[in-house]
């Protein structure tokens, strides 16, 4: 669908965390899990209007009754900006959304106050998916608001929504506009702070902390800017910034949260249940397994893995975890041990199509990591090869860690190569396969054992790169 250039944001005021949900009927609460976790949101294109993925996954459907219900609790009660309405984008299932809802809000559960019907339009079903029905609000107080009234585009007995983004006005506290309050997948490391001035203030104290009821005061400015430094990845940081005013009060700030990029996809490769090879980080990227497994020792550790290669079909695949789509930072680890034989490359792991990969050489013996980056409408393909030979019957590290134009290539716990790419790095699609490449003849399947692949959401740094090296038993 072709859109009007120069188009901006309808509601730019700051985002407000959505703490708690509750979606129910009068038979019982359901499941309102992807309503409010921002995971599916992103300027892949970056115009400035952020995008919605059409990916089903990361988006919440439920039975349609009569009498569903949505209530959203904010923190504390704050005025609001907005209440933005994302609908079902499933691709080819954008039937599946809301025609019209009610919107109510309160200060305490008891009292509702009626906003109004809104109707809302039906979602594009693809990535491009930027114009949520915005309902502009004025002289309202909140930290609740509801849904109800809720009627389905189609009549199948189904209703979804993307997501439910709440925006507040800014008022005369202090604010923070970036990270937004509830952003999530912020990089670790530095993290920029950055939040609205107050009028009479001549500086400003940062409170930060992974628990909001203990926060620590960890520096003052006169700016309405702080970078903070020592940032975890995988975390959930609480902050407030309070205002000293030339009067000598202080006017305490609103808090924030932020949770930092980190392990999205964890499959150690050591075990199978219910045919699934099973993600330990906990986010549900599982795995299939395209064939009988076949358990040999690992031999550096007391363990059984995965042996590939005894067929070309001998493959897992699953999702590719949402947390990487479209992105420009991100790493993948794992340890590799090659067998002898074979001149075609054998592939590790691969996104499909060819649009980024991790293969073996055989005839070079080398990792060669296989990627396209933008210029401009341009795409060009590009490789990175290993300089350390990969020796059949050893076990090596092997970290790729990517960044907006560049990418490198780790073996043992150090940089063995890199490269600054012609154009920012694509990483595009939404499956992942690991030990084969069955849509390409001219690409082997992996020959040998795999363990404990590791899928991040940012690019992981060198102290980063050492740290999980070192923090296997048996290496040095």
């Amino acid at each position: 669908m072709l859109k009007p250039a120069g188009r901006k944001p309808v509601d730019t005021n700051p985002a407000v965390a959505i703490e708690s949900l509750r979606v129910y009927t009068r038979e019982g609460l359901l499941e309102g899990r992807h309503l409010n976790d921002r995971i599916g949101l992103k300027d892949v294109d970056e115009d400035g209007l952020v995008e919605h993925t059409s990916r089903s996954n990361v988006m919440w459907l439920v039975d349609w009754k009569p009498d569903l219900s949505v209530e959203l609790q904010l923190r504390e009660v704050v005025p609001l900006s907005s209440i933005e309405i994302w609908n079902y984008n499933a691709e080819f299932s954008t039937h599946l959304g809301v025609a019209e809802v009610t919107l109510e809000v309160s200060t305490n559960g008891v009292v509702w106050r009626k906003i109004g019907k809104v109707k809302c339009r039906e979602a594009e079903g693809n990535g491009d998916y930027d114009t949520p029905v915005v309902v502009l609000l004025t002289n309202m107080y909140a930290d609740r608001i509801r849904l109800t009234n809720i009627v389905p585009i189609s009549t199948n007995g189904r209703v979804g929504l993307s997501e439910v983004i709440v925006r507040r006005n800014i008022g005369a506290r202090p604010v923070g506009v970036s990270p937004e309050d509830g952003a999530i997948g912020v990089k670790p490391g530095s993290v920029l702070l950055k939040w609205t001035g107050v009028t009479g203030a001549k500086s400003y104290h940062i409170w930060v902390g992974t628990n909001a009821d203990s926060l620590v005061c960890c520096g003052s400015t006169h700016t309405t800017g702080y970078i903070l430094t020592n940032v975890l990845s995988g975390r959930r940081y609480w902050w407030r910034v309070d205002a000293e005013l030339t009067n000598g009060s202080m006017l305490k700030g609103y808090l924030a949260r932020f949770d930092t990029a980190g392990l999205v996809a964890h499959w150690t490769l050591t075990q199978i249940s219910q045919d699934q090879i099973q993600d330990l980080s906990g986010n549900g990227y599982h795995l299939v397994l395209r064939d009988t497994p076949c358990w040999v020792p690992a031999g550096k550790w007391p363990v059984e893995v995965l042996q590939f290669g005894r067929r070309r079909w001998s493959f897992a695949e699953g999702n590719l975890p949402v947390e990487l789509e479209s992105t420009r930072n991100m790493s993948v680890a794992f340890w590799v041990n090659v067998q002898e034989g074979g001149n075609a490359s054998q592939a590790i792991i691969e996104v499909p199509n060819g649009k980024w990969r991790v293969r073996y050489v055989p005839s070079i013996q080398r990792i060669v990591v296989g990627f396209y980056s933008k210029s401009g409408e341009r795409f060009i393909s590009e490789a990175l090869v290993s300089s350390t030979p990969i020796i059949p019957g050893q076990w090596y590290h092997i970290v790729v860690s990517q960044r907006r134009n560049s990418v490198e290539l780790y073996v043992n716990g150090k940089l063995d190569s890199s490269i600054t790419t012609n154009g920012q790095v694509c990483f595009d699609g939404d499956r992942l396969i690991i030990g084969g490449c069955p849509s390409s003849a001219k690409v082997g399947a992996f020959t040998g054992m795999l363990f404990d692949v590791r899928v991040y959401a940012f690019d992981l740094r060198h102290e980063d790169v050492s740290a999980l090296y070192k923090s296997y038993p048996g290496v040095e």
